[in-house]
């Protein structure tokens, strides 16, 4: 029964009426199969030898179909073979070509079978290039790459001391508004420096309440920006009894100017009341709101909008 399927698939793929990737598994890597597609061009065997980390002797080969439209489809093999003599009769005695066997113990091979040790253990490694096959010489284009990184690193490294130098709003703003001006300044995002100004000494509350103060001034968003007036605050954003804003903006929101055209939606960041008790933390949260011309408003937790 066996042999007469075996049979069967050789007079299919003869005839093209199978791929050879259609042979079904379990005759797949039957010898008289395999043999015949050896023959047909159908398989190339490629490397083969012993593995010395899996301790088994090892065939690749390639599956080979060729498409109506003369397209050519491959496909891998990879076969393992714990006991030299199936390994010897799979490839039907042709161990020689394009193998290596280094490691290979001597007792792993059959003495049953006619071997060439000399031919055997011939090649030492698949891999033959060496360090003097390769240049370390670096090109004139990865030269300037790495001058050029190297120039941008010591910009950077001179810009985050002048961030990290400013201690108060205008400082940081006056500091912002020179970097924007700078070589730099359209290969390194200024957000940049905005992380290394805060992560310099995070237990800084002066520092904390320096960036909170730019970021809630709309500052981000203009190049110059107006910055706020306690005393001009709306109503809604001063502070009253038992609420507390973020001490970043020293007891004031965070609004914009009221000179931008009225047609214009602009998005600022603003600090978010919270009701706190004695002893309480006060806790930080900026959130994003649309604001037009004399309408400015801010979620209080015990009010509406207004």
């Amino acid at each position: 029964m066996a042999q007469s399927e075996v049979k069967k698939i050789i007079r299919q793929l003869k005839k093209n009426e199978i791929r050879v990737f259609d042979v079904p598994e379990e005759y797949e890597n039957d010898i008289q199969i395999v043999t015949f597609e050896r023959k047909a061009g159908l398989r190339i065997t490629g490397k083969r030898g012993f593995d010395i980390i899996s301790n088994s002797f090892f065939v690749k080969e390639d599956l080979i179909h060729i498409d109506v439209d003369g397209e050519e489809r491959k496909r891998s093999v990879f076969l393992s073979f714990d006991k030299f003599d199936s390994y010897f009769d799979f490839l039907n005695g042709d161990i020689y070509d394009n193998a290596c066997y280094a490691f290979c113990p001597f007792s792993r091979i059959s003495i049953s079978k006619k071997i060439d040790p000399k031919n055997l253990m011939a090649r030492k490694a698949f891999v033959e290039d060496t360090i003097d096959d390769y240049s370390l010489s670096l090109s004139n284009e990865e030269k300037e790459n790495y001058e050029e990184g190297r120039q941008i690193h010591k910009y950077c490294q001179q810009w985050s001391k002048k961030f990290n130098n400013c201690s108060s709003y205008d400082e940081l703003v006056k500091v912002v508004g020179n970097y924007k001006k700078s070589k730099i300044a359209s290969m390194v995002d200024v957000s940049f420096f905005f992380f290394q100004y805060i992560f310099a000494d995070v237990k800084d509350k002066q520092r904390f309440s320096i960036i909170m103060e730019y970021m809630s001034s709309g500052a981000c968003a203009s190049p110059s920006p107006p910055r706020p007036s306690p005393s001009a605050a709306p109503s809604c954003a001063r502070p009253r009894a038992r609420t507390s804003c973020s001490p970043s903006v020293s007891g004031w929101c965070g609004w914009g100017s009221t000179e931008r055209s009225s047609s214009t939606p602009v998005t600022i960041y603003s600090p978010t009341w919270k009701e706190i008790g004695r002893g309480a933390t006060i806790r930080t949260a900026t959130r994003p709101i649309k604001r037009r011309k004399n309408a400015v408003k801010v979620r209080d937790d015990n009010e509406n909008l207004h």
